[in-house]
């Protein structure tokens, strides 16, 4: 069904509720809103803030709102969105594209999960259809382990789980390893105009995930304006003038906030090959909870694909890192 069909047909099935693209600074609060209906009902992990979400739709990438995203409403009490961005996939000759899947509890009790899905994958087929390179596409979507309601959509509608996410927490009021760095290498703080020289660093370094996909230039800017950064934070490991391996920590003050806690986070965990397999990760993850030691967290977390295939789980577990949540990504190939 053409996506112009499959809205005509949620307008007459739902005439009470207005569909309509994202326009911006006008639906923020809303959807603030949303998240912290979907925050209150154990289907996200933080309500975002005002700032974030501003932030986040300043550098839109492949979105295109007016085509690309639907925020449905009953006069002003916003029910859910979506918005789709996508990239190509670092591995094989295929385009992702992540609809986003925001609903509030009365939306799902309305039946709207499966129009917004139908919506979603419309505009999907519609996008590969319009691709000047030609790729086949797949949809992909996230679900808490514990929203088996979604779960089950997913799985009635041809979609596969691909990847176990853990995220995981180490209180630090346990012992915290010193360990040496790598012979050759220096921690350095961190200098304004390293940061194109650190991005390219970590993007090479990803590479060899499983799911690495092509970030663009909006992602890069994405990453320099995002409220949470904070590079004076970060873990970079020097080899003369290359970097070797990072720690990209932050904090995030909001969630910490809503939690009641003092947490930091040991993400963007990343050794480039000519550095691996001389502990230097395990290294700067080290440095990295101690600096959040001496900074007043009370405890690190970071997020994890089960399977990782540099062996990242048993790292962090080693550490003393355990799993508290899980994480699901489902995948569905459009050909």
């Amino acid at each position: 069904m053409s996506v112009k069909n499959k809205l005509e047909e949620m307008k007459a099935q739902y005439p009470e509720v207005t569909f309509r693209p994202l326009s911006g600074e006008a639906d923020f609060k809303h959807i603030v809103r949303i998240g912290a209906d979907m925050y209150a009902n154990g289907l996200l992990f933080q309500v975002p803030s005002l700032e974030q979400v501003r932030a986040d739709y300043t550098h839109l990438g492949t979105c295109n709102l007016s085509t690309d995203s639907l925020i449905m409403l009953i006069g002003d009490e916003p029910l859910g969105y979506s918005r789709i961005i996508h990239f190509k996939s670092a591995k094989e000759e295929v385009e992702h594209y992540h609809p986003s899947r925001r609903i509030t509890q009365d939306a799902i009790k309305m039946g709207l999960v499966e129009p917004l899905m139908a919506w979603n994958e419309a505009r999907v087929r519609q996008m590969i259809t319009e691709d000047p390179n030609g790729l086949p596409g797949t949809i992909n979507y996230g679900s808490r382990k514990e929203d088996m309601v979604w779960q089950e959509s997913l799985l009635a509608n041809g979609f596969q789980p691909l990847i176990f996410y853990f995220q995981m927490s180490r209180p630090l009021s346990e012992p915290i390893p010193q360990l040496p760095l790598p012979e050759g290498l220096e921690v350095r703080p961190f200098s304004p105009g390293q940061e194109r020289q650190i991005w390219d660093a970590s993007i090479e370094a990803f590479e060899d995930e499983s799911e690495s996909e092509v970030l663009t230039e909006t992602e890069y800017q994405r990453w320099l304006k995002d409220p949470d950064w904070r590079p004076e934070l970060y873990q970079v490991a020097w080899d003369g003038n290359e970097v070797a391996g990072m720690v990209m920590a932050y904090i995030d003050p909001d969630y910490n906030r809503q939690k009641g806690i003092q947490r930091g986070y040991t993400e963007g965990i990343c050794v480039r090959r000519p550095w691996r397999g001389r502990g230097l990760a395990k290294a700067l993850i080290c440095r990295s909870m101690q600096q959040f030691k001496d900074l007043g967290m009370e405890e690190v977390a970071l997020v994890v694909d089960s399977h990782n295939p540099s062996g990242a789980l048993n790292l962090y577990t080693g550490l003393g890192y355990k799993a508290y949540a899980t994480e699901i990504a489902y995948r569905k190939r459009l050909d």
